[in-house]
């Protein structure tokens, strides 16, 4: 294999969602050649296109990548400039010229009116411009091509391209290796690239490419020689024979108008027929910006001239256009407007036939009085005055006399439009649109038409009832051990228990069940959780609250209260409680004083007192806690002078380097006395001994006190008015008899504890001796700077938390709204970040509704695909169903809702969310545009009568800081953890130091942490200047001023602020190269950046085998700076086992290391070994003595110490050492854990992979067994695992949070989105003050901005084809009319772009007229025929159109009767639901990818037969989509204007009534192309309303009109032989090994399994399918035969085994594949039969052979 064809084949891209899926909104470059190189393609098959036409494409273009919300700028090389010039069917020079002027046009008209694009111009990819501005805007990727768009030409061509294709060819590869090279991936750009909103192509990813410095020389040279080959070719076929115009052309006579300037170059040429033309031209010019576009649309235009005359007008086009770019020079585009060749031909050929009929006299008549014609003749003057203007002598004399008439030309010939099916479903007819039907207009015949029923009561993938348990099925005839069985559910009954355990947190104990009782709706609301213990019976409330015992209670509740006998004895008794705890307490504290002053060290002082404030659980003692709070403080005071000391001498102060050291008992020095400042319950003197500290150290602030209650008070208040007017009046009465019991019970307590605030000290408050002046003490910083640098993790985070009674925990405010408004019964839309508190909304909607309503129902959907796909196909769109569970829907929960957006499974997300009956609620911590979506779906949920409202909260609660592991050089060998050599390689990343330059806005959801803020400020402050102002009053000590303590909420606030200026700084001119900006971003960054030049050692930063050689170092790294647990993210399957290896290889290499070479350690095995000798005689020895005590005899015993049980007895010399394990503390058993392992290793798990679990180490993806994915997600919550190695599947929706998230690996998948969900699983809310997150050989530019969500064009054809199956049976169409509703009610369907309510009746009306020519739908709007099968497999649209096309025509039952009918219905299969794209550049390395491989890696073609059939359907679906358009365009008005889609430049559409009607204007009208449907840019190249296919009308329709074509059931991929697919179905099929296909089919080593996997279910999907129609057709033909047997009656199939002589055998079952259905032959479908028994074999094979590769 060629070097060029080694580094493309190993580049394995992806096809995927490029914004959404990939990039988000980081900065692309659009390479600008290639979109020409696009454009010009479309255009290639046009004689003389149109420049408007063209740049019409472009713009048109560029609208959809905005449209998509991509973030480009576009990029133009000049030495490509050769790169569109030819093309493999070009038509002679004029071709080659008019592609370069058209180039220079659009480059300048881009510069020139887009103002929302930028345009950069480069000499060359080579040249430094272009580097620095890679370095500065750091481009995430480019939108390029490979080489592989340009075809091979005929060798009948005029002109031989062979040359340049190959030189083409290899500029666009090695410009792209270049790429790849710089860091910028690289995706493929294509006219089908875009789907909807979405741009969908191949994605080379940068990491994935070699950065070989050695081989850039190589492709550098390779680069050059292209470009020297293509300018070569395009400079042999440029004329040579054109003059530049004399010096006396540029004088004060020169033409004002840019044609002018080209026509005063052309003048000097001095050939009169060109001068003859020259006039034309100029005329045609003038004519152009007066005329509206429907005139310029003119048929090709073929004057009768000689083929001398021909080539001379040739000549002159291709002069033209060399003119143009010679004359304009950077400013062609004011060409655009004023130069149309078919026009110039159009008007040629009206003078040619005024001159040839009625002579050279009539020519200027012909204009009439246009006032165009004088500025033309006064500008013909100016140029060429000796040639008048009206002589066309040599156009006459050119004239063919021979020939009849002129030509014109048309591209395409009108074809039949087909009539629209009547259609006459009741309740539908009144909302679609009226258009002309044809009850004699032909449908598809079928081979029946009858109505099939197919409900979904079978699971999508299996045959197993829904709604009924299916008996256990007979494999072999044996019967199933049943004690087995029972044990074997017993046992996972009991694991699952477990699991669930360790989920709610009741590890060890039993989980209860809790219980909810049915409660009126208006009181529900407002009671707390039943977990809470109550103050009155709340489930045993009444009903309803009368007003006269509400009276009676407000009444009762404003007279004074009199104090009874039975609160006299409350009280009494309270109050010598009271005293009996508080002596306790006391009692207790002197204890606790006595026991810790004997302890000596200050650190065992401070952790013993800690311990027991932590579990002092009287009321009474409030206020000996805090004084505990400042006996610890009288320690921590004592320790931190110590800090305060010059060690060298005790005389003098310490430096401030050296107080650092001790910086951290200052701080729980701090934030133990403002604790005690603000506690209400601190005695007086506590209070004022804690002022005295602050002021001591330097850290007080005035009226602490006074400060805290007034932010206290504030608080309540805030508290009081956020409570619900709601929950005040429902529970007023029981709060008066509430507050009566209690008042009296509590008043005297509150008294005594009142009265404890005056007592003294209990202890003597001792001062730090040894320090000769208090000055010493104070902290080296000032209050405000401590707290931003040291206290930052310790501030006070709550947001506006208040007690609530629906909840057992405090809510924020945000959190108190959300439960408002579902009381209201409103939808709710939450952005909110992860571990900030978003789970427990869905906990309360589930209980809100179960508490009102004995049968309502909650649906929670998750993002799981199956979970998705079940709630669309059987909750809402199942007739026997939908009439049950729909009406009882009261609440859907859709959890990390931003799936809507994801290119696979949105589209299902989408429909749900239209289609819900009752108010949702939408959870998400991941959205770009929250404003944007929560306007759509307030739309949806409008038209089903439901309010929404959307609450955000932008914080976390504990906050993320950010890391880079930078090892220098190679890591020293493991010698355990407890080793401490080497520094800590982990390196503080500042998030605004990670912002890429070439973002144009900060994220809005990028915090920062206090001492974050300070940073940023002081390198503000540095380097501000007269444009970058920073204001005075941001300066912390004058910000925060006022507050004292400040609050999380406090930084926030100054965090915003400090953005905000930043932001400024950020859009002045010049800010990302020599500004205060960039200034600030260097100073930020300049130690993270020495660290990574020091460990540059000239290799790969990146990459699994960097990530293998330092994930130990990583690991013990974390261990000692107090990060794990830890989640290490790697989004490959492959690598993720492999790390998980490479570390449990070290420890147990570590280990082995140790054990045989460590002293100590080998002595204390000797030890053992010999105390094992002697074993045998102790035992022998201690059971003489055990007989003997038995009999009652005095045996005596040993008194030597060999006896006595040591550490002999537990020492295993083989067990691990801890110094070797990354394990926790955990409260699981040795023996619990053995048990786990060894079933796993029962069930198959790789022996070094539970080893791994021994040694507190796991690995989690979606491909490994579903018991040890649980296993180590308990033993990480429990602790045990420290260590989790996972790909994306523990960044959603799972509860394993961890101190650190670390990312392993740069990978094409790790979006912004996914990097936000994996990053959010650090930081343990109630563990971790601060979570970590680690980058490890990725870049630095991850933490960019969300991508928005984008939608899909939600009503597709099989959606229409269900909601039918819902109105035509009874039970059900009150709810498919509800959900029709839904749908028609719409103003905006389709998130992210204007679909408006028209477009969306009118793609009904199409989908109707589809289905009913399929015979799918009946006149009335029944499913009829195949549909259940169509249904059935509706997530897999097109595909299941065609499929059932396939099987009703009979095809497929011809392909399962050929020789190898398993191969040959597999790969039909392949094609459909299979579909693996591959760039087509590798056809060009076909033989060397598989020469030697097992693997055919190309799929092949389909049967001849199969490709005949899906043309035919191809050939129908685009007849049926062009005869609607037709329909629906002739009843919409013509436009006036017609405007450009990006520039927004206006042109006139039509001819304005009362417009002079010169003849020339009359004649052009009659001559022009008739169009209502195409775009008037596009008619411009004679493109009339006859389209070639569904892309060319989805492309060129006009403004108004819109056609969604990735809804358009239309299957051209399927008979297109240019696309390439992997054939990895087959593959597998035939050789049954995972490593053939990663090394030839180049699929990551983690998605094999996946792709395996999701093919098997679509087998086994489509099994149930034919199952039901064949059991459906057996009972039809018992009807019709009228027999009965005993198993008629059952709707579902029975599953049975073959007998050795029945005549399908060979399908028998398996150990691991459930047997085929039996039918007799009598009442077989013979096609569905031939089909459904090929497939059964194929499934038995497929699953042995994955089956045998996951064992």
């Amino acid at each position: 294999m060629t070097s060029q064809g080694l580094w493309y084949t190993a580049l394995c891209p992806v096809y995927i969602d490029v914004v959404g899926d990939f990039a988000g909104t980081e900065l692309a470059v659009l390479d600008g050649d290639t979109l020409l190189a696009m454009v010009l393609r479309s255009l290639n098959a046009i004689d003389c296109p149109s420049i408007l036409h063209g740049v019409y494409l472009v713009e048109e273009a560029l609208r959809k990548l905005l449209d998509s919300k991509a973030s480009f700028e576009i990029v133009f090389v000049l030495d490509r400039k050769s790169t569109g010039a030819q093309a493999p069917d070009i038509r002679g020079h004029e071709k080659a010229v008019w592609r370069l002027f058209f180039r220079s046009a659009v480059i300048a008209h881009l510069q020139h009116t887009s103002r929302t694009v930028t345009v950069n111009l480069f000499d060359s990819l080579l040249d430094d411009k272009w580097s620095t501005y890679v370095s500065m805007k750091k481009p995430y990727y480019i939108l390029t091509e490979d080489g592989s768009g340009l075809k091979t030409p005929s060798a009948s061509g005029p002109v031989d391209l062979s040359d340049y294709l190959a030189a083409a060819r290899a500029m666009w590869t090695e410009s792209m290796w270049l790429h790849l090279h710089q860091g910028i991936s690289v995706v493929l750009i294509s006219e089908d690239m875009f789907k909807d909103n979405k741009i969908v192509s191949f994605v080379f990813h940068a990491s994935m490419s070699s950065r070989d410095s050695l081989a850039k020389g190589r492709h550098v040279k390779g680069l050059c020689q292209a470009i020297e080959v293509m300018d070569a070719s395009v400079k042999s076929v440029q004329f040579t024979d054109f003059v530049e115009a004399p010096p006396a052309a540029e004088g004060a006579n020169k033409p004002a108008s840019a044609v002018a300037k080209v026509l005063v170059l052309l003048a000097h040429t001095r050939k009169p027929l060109h001068l003859d033309m020259a006039k034309v031209f100029l005329i045609h010019s003038a004519m152009l910006p007066s005329i509206p576009l429907e005139l310029c649309a003119q048929p090709l235009a073929v004057p009768r001239f000689g083929d001398t005359a021909k080539d001379a007008l040739a000549t002159f086009m291709e002069l033209s256009y060399a003119a143009a770019l010679s004359a304009t020079r950077g400013s062609a585009d004011q060409l655009i407007y004023f130069v149309d060749e078919r026009f110039f031909r159009a008007i040629l050929l009206e003078v040619l036939d005024t001159v040839s009929t009625i002579g050279l006299s009539a020519v200027e008549g012909i204009y009439g009085d246009a006032p165009f014609l004088k500025q033309a003749e006064n500008a013909w003057n100016i140029i060429h005055s000796a040639r008048g203007f009206w002589n066309y002598t040599s156009l006459l004399q050119a004239a063919d006399a021979s020939l009849v008439s002129n030509e014109f030309h048309t591209l395409l010939h009108p074809a039949r439009t087909l009539s629209l099916l009547p259609y006459k479903q009741p309740f539908l007819e009144k909302y679609l649109p009226i258009l002309p039907a044809n009850a004699s207009a032909e449908s598809v015949p079928f081979f029946k038409a009858e109505y099939i029923p197919n409900y979904e009561t079978h699971h999508w993938h299996v045959a197993k009832p829904l709604t009924q348990t299916g008996e256990a099925v007979c494999v072999r005839g044996k019967k199933p051990q049943r004690i087995a069985v029972r044990k074997a559910k017993q046992g996972q009954a009991f694991f699952i228990q477990k699991y669930a355990s360790s989920l709610t947190g009741a590890s060890g104990r039993i989980i209860r069940p809790k219980t909810i009782i049915v409660q009126p709706k208006k009181l529900s609301g407002c009671f707390k959780r039943a977990s809470r213990a109550p103050q009155f019976d709340e489930t045993s409330a009444p009903t309803a609250i009368s007003k006269e015992k509400r009276a009676s209670a407000s009444s009762s509740a404003s007279k004074p209260a009199t104090r009874s006998k039975r609160d006299a004895i409350i009280a009494a008794n309270t109050e010598r409680l009271v005293s009996a705890e508080k002596e306790a307490a006391n009692k207790r504290w002197k204890i606790l004083r006595d026991k810790v002053e004997q302890l000596g060290t200050s650190d065992l002082v401070v952790a013993e007192l800690e311990h027991a404030i932590l579990l002092e659980r009287s009321v009474s003692a409030k206020v000996l806690v805090q004084e505990q709070k400042l006996f610890i403080v009288m320690f921590l005071l004592n320790q931190w002078s110590s800090f305060c000391v010059s060690p060298s001498n005790k005389n003098d102060p310490a430096t401030p380097q050296r107080k650092e050291e001790g910086i951290n008992v200052l701080v729980k020095l701090f934030e133990l006395c403002t604790g005690i400042l603000a506690a209400p319950d601190a005695t007086k003197a506590t209070v004022e001994q804690a002022r005295r500290i602050l002021k001591m150290v330097g850290l007080e602030h005035s009226d602490d006190k006074e400060d805290t209650a007034r932010r206290k008070s504030s608080n309540n208040d805030r508290k009081r008015d956020k409570d619900s007017e709601k929950t005040k009046s429902d529970t007023q009465t029981f709060k008066v008899k509430k507050s009566n019991s209690k008042s009296e019970s509590s008043k005297k307590a509150d008294a005594l504890l009142e009265a404890d605030k005056d007592m003294p000290l209990s202890f003597k408050f001792i001062y730090p001796r040894g320090v000769a002046s208090q000055s010493w003490l104070r902290c080296p910083h000032s209050l405000t700077r401590f707290q931003l640098l040291h206290f930052g993790t310790h501030m006070d985070r709550t947001m506006g938390s208040a007690s609530d009674p629906r909840v057992d925990f405090e809510p924020d405010q945000w959190q108190r709204e959300v439960l408002d408004t579902i009381d209201r019964e409103e939808s709710v839309f939450v952005v909110a970040p992860t571990s900030a508190g978003k789970t427990f909304i869905a906990f309360y909607a589930i209980e809100k509704v179960l508490r009102e309503l004995d049968d309502g129902v909650v649906v929670y959907v998750a993002p799981t695909k199956a979970l998705v796909n079940q709630i669309a196909a059987i909750l809402m769109m199942q007739p026997d169903v939908a009439c049950q569970w729909t009406p009882r829907l009261k609440r859907v929960i859709f959890d990390e809702i931003h799936s809507i957006s994801s290119l696979e499974g949105g589209l299902i997300w989408e429909q749900n969310l239209i289609f819900a009956p009752c108010p949702i609620v939408a959870l998400s911590a991941t959205v770009g545009n929250p404003q944007e979506f929560a306007d759509w779906l307030q739309g949806v949920q409008a038209a089903k009568g439901h309010r929404l409202n959307m609450i955000t909260h932008k914080h976390r609660f504990s906050n993320l800081r950010k890391f880079v592991f930078a090892p220098m050089g190679r890591p020293p060998k493991f010698t355990g953890l407890t080793s401490k050599e080497g520094n800590s390689s982990l390196r503080h990343l500042h998030p605004i130091a990670a912002l890429s330059l070439g973002l144009t806005r900060i994220p809005d959801d990028m915090h920062l942490e206090p001492f974050e803020c300070l940073q940023l400020f002081d390198a503000m402050h540095c380097e501000r200047d007269e444009h970058a102002v920073l204001p005075p009053a941001l300066s912390p000590e004058k910000y925060f001023a006022k507050l004292g303590v400040i609050k999380k909420a406090d930084v926030i606030r100054y965090s915003e602020d400090l953005k905000t200026v930043l932001q400024q700084w950020m859009d002045l001119p010049d800010s990302r190269t020599s500004g205060a900006f960039r200034k600030v971003l260097k100073r930020l960054s300049s130690d993270i950046n020495i660290s990574l030049a020091k460990m540059d050692d000239g290799k790969p930063q990146n990459g699994l085998k960097y990530a293998l050689t330092h994930v130990m170092a990583l690991c013990h790294n974390l261990h000692r700076n107090g990060k794990l647990p830890a989640i290490l993210f790697n989004y490959s399957r492959h690598n993720v086992e492999a790390l998980t290896q490479r570390i449990f290889a070290e420890l147990i290499a570590a280990e082995m290391r140790y054990k045989n070479t460590d002293a100590q350690w080998l002595k204390k095995v000797a030890a053992w070994d010999a105390w094992k000798l002697t074993e045998a005689a102790r035992k022998a020895a201690m059971e003489k003595i055990a007989r003997g005590s038995a009999r009652g005899k005095n045996c005596g015993f040993w008194e030597d110490e060999e006896w006595d049980a040591g550490w002999q007895a537990s020492f295993d010399p083989d067990a691990g050492l801890p110094q070797f394990s990354l394990t926790g503390k955990s409260d699981m058993s040795p023996y619990e854990i053995d048990k786990d392992i060894d079933f796993l290793r029962w069930q198959g798990v790789a022996p070094e992979l539970c080893g791994a679990l021994r040694r507190g180490i796991g690995v989690h993806h979606a491909g490994m067994n579903l018991r040890y994915r649980q296993t180590v997600e308990r033993y990480f919550r429990a602790g045990h695992l420290r260590v989790v190695v996972a790909t994306g599947t523990l960044a959603l929706g799972i509860n394993m949070p961890a101190s650190t998230s670390v990312f392993t690996e740069d990978s094409v998948y790790l979006t912004a989105l996914e990097y936000r969900q994996a990053a959010g699983r650090a930081g343990r809310r109630g563990f971790d003050l601060l979570g970590s997150v680690v980058f490890f050989g990725l870049p630095l530019v991850k933490a960019s901005r969300l991508p928005d969500l984008a939608g899909h064009f939600p009503l597709s054809v099989t959606l229409v084809l269900r909601l039918h199956q819902l109105l035509s049976e009874e039970k059900s169409r009150a709810v498919g009319e509800d959900m029709m509703r839904s749908v028609l009610l719409l103003n905006k369907i389709l998130l992210g772009k204007p679909a408006a309510r028209l477009e969306v009746l009118h793609h009904l009306r199409f989908s109707i007229d589809y289905l009913r020519r399929f015979s799918l739908l009946s006149e009335t709007g029944e499913p009829i025929n195949l549909s259940g099968l169509t249904q059935h497999l509706y997530w897999a649209e097109p595909m299941n159109l065609s499929f059932t096309f396939l099987v009703n025509s009979g095809v497929l039952s011809e392909v399962v009767k050929s020789i190898d009918s398993e191969l040959s219905l597999l790969t039909c299969l392949a094609h459909l639901f299979g579909r693996r794209w591959l760039p087509t550049k590798l056809n060009e390395f076909r033989e060397e990818i598989i020469k030697r491989s097992p693997s055919k890696v190309f799929m092949e073609p389909l049967p001849a037969c199969v490709v005949k059939v899906l043309k035919q359907h191809n050939d129908l679906v685009f007849q049926v989509m062009k005869s609607y358009i037709h329909h629906y365009v002739a009843t919409l008005e013509i436009e006036d204007v017609a405007k450009l889609p990006l520039s927004g430049r206006s042109f006139p559409r039509t001819l304005a009534k009362g417009d002079v009607q010169s003849p020339i204007l009359q004649r052009l009208a009659e001559r022009s192309l008739p169009y209502r449907a195409r775009s008037p840019f596009v008619a411009l190249s004679g493109l009339d309303d006859t389209f070639g296919s569904v892309e060319d009308l989805s492309r060129t329709l006009r403004s108004g009109v819109s056609l969604q074509s990735t809804v358009v059931p239309l299957v051209s991929d399927l008979v297109d032989d240019t696309i390439v697919l992997d054939s990895y179905v087959i593959d597998f099929y035939k050789h049954g090994q995972f490593k053939p296909l990663t090394l030839a089919n180049s699929i990551w080593p983690g998605d094999v399994w996946q792709m395996l996997n999701d093919f098997r279910l679509i087998i086994a999907s489509l099994r149930v399918s034919l199952e039901v129609l064949l059991q459906a057709h057996k009972n039809t033909e018992l009807v019709r035969l009228k027999r009965e047997t005993e198993d008629d009656e059952d709707d579902h199939p029975r599953y049975q085994i073959y007998d050795e002589d029945d005549e399908e055998g060979e399908v028998a079952a398996t150990s691991n594949w459930r047997p085929a259905l039996v039918i007799k032959p009598e009442l077989r479908d013979r096609r569905l039969w031939d089909i459904y028994k090929v497939l059964c074999r194929i499934q038995r094979t497929f699953n042995k052979k994955l089956e045998a590769m996951n064992a």
